[in-house]
């Protein structure tokens, strides 16, 4: 997020980060000016089951580490003892194609095979071309009516990626070079065509993706990484994980959560959600008592789910209905028979 304006009253993520440093770093751009300011995280399941599987990419297995280190000397065809100080073009696309490798794995035991000082990766590995559709459907389709010849190129873009309505999707040039049958640099060209004429905006990689070894080839017994590091590491990151998830999860004041991730004491804050969610369902000591006079009734009648007795109430009444049987519960007025609830005599 690269905003530095005092006056940002409101910052949404859209998914949950997988770290709170993150989270604290993007939602406090909000309000610097000190004025009243709002941060929304949106989240579900789905968030925790990506970043649950966004982690176990991020940490390959070491067989598959081991196998990705194999499968790169087989691809530069390079003989044990040999490679050191050389440097070789590389295609993440095309290598992980050639091998049949996950490339988000792939990805990732790259990085840790660097890490142990075998490899260097150029920058361009991790910051492949990317293309965004800057107009809307109706000026793209008149446009493609206007320009035969680029109609195809905008065609295929759509058709082998997902959402660069929305934002930036990455494309690899020599793929959809050899898709639309045309040489990669007349591509290129054109892609660079179509953004001059406003259609699209388009992230050319900087260089192409080079691979540096820095030690030679080794076969794969004696090919080692650091472990004690690379476990510590993902440690470290599972952590870091399941912290964020308890941070959208777990019913504790959002300010003191993350002030006690920090190390830092904190009282509640009053003024975020589970605060204010705490505060509407507070009972007085009337309502506890007509809440739990009517709750015995009912009870003493027929025994009763806790869904069949919220059901007895308004539906605005429901949260201290909710409440109050908590508390029943608690001190004993009330217990669970199966699904049901009775009233103790």
């Amino acid at each position: 997020m690269g905003i530095d304006k005092s006056n940002v009253r409101s910052v949404v993520h859209m998914d949950l980060p997988d770290s709170l440093e993150a989270y604290f770093q993007e939602a406090g751009r909000a309000g610097r000016d000190e004025k009243k300011a709002y941060a929304v995280l949106l989240y579900n399941e789905a968030d925790k089951d990506s970043l649950e599987y966004s982690y176990q990419k991020s940490y390959p297995a070491i067989k598959d580490i081991k196998r990705v280190y194999q499968a790169l000397g087989s691809y530069f065809q390079l003989a044990v003892g040999s490679g050191q100080g050389e440097s070789f073009d590389f295609e993440i696309t095309t290598f992980t194609k050639n091998y049949g490798l996950d490339i988000l794995m792939t990805y990732n035991a790259l990085k840790i095979i660097e890490q142990s000082g075998w490899i260097q990766l150029s920058d361009s590995i991790f910051i492949p071309s990317s293309v965004k559709i800057i107009v809307n459907k109706e000026k793209l389709y008149d446009y493609q009516i206007r320009n035969p010849k680029l109609e195809l190129i905008l065609k295929t873009i759509l058709r082998t990626t997902q959402g660069a309505f929305n934002d930036y999707v990455r494309i690899n040039e020599k793929r959809l070079a050899n898709l639309l049958k045309i040489n990669r640099m007349d591509l290129i060209r054109a892609l660079h065509k179509i953004q001059q004429d406003g259609i699209v905006a388009y992230r050319p990689m900087k260089d192409t993706p080079q691979i540096i070894y820095l030690q030679e080839q080794v076969d794969v017994q004696n090919f080692t990484i650091d472990t004690e590091a690379y476990n510590f590491r993902k440690k470290r990151h599972e952590f870091r994980i399941q912290q964020a998830i308890a941070y959208a999860e777990k019913g504790q004041c959002r300010s003191q959560f993350l002030l006690q991730y920090f190390g830092e004491k904190s009282k509640e804050c009053g003024v975020c959600d589970v605060c204010l969610n705490r505060k509407s369902e507070t009972l007085t000591d009337a309502e506890f008592e007509r809440y739990k006079e009517k709750i015995q009734q009912l009870l003493r009648r027929e025994k009763l789910s806790i869904a069949e007795i919220a059901d007895s109430f308004a539906p605005k009444r429901k949260p201290k209905v909710f409440k109050t049987i908590e508390y029943l519960l608690d001190e004993n007025f009330i217990e669970l028979e199966g699904e049901k609830l009775i009233w103790r005599a």
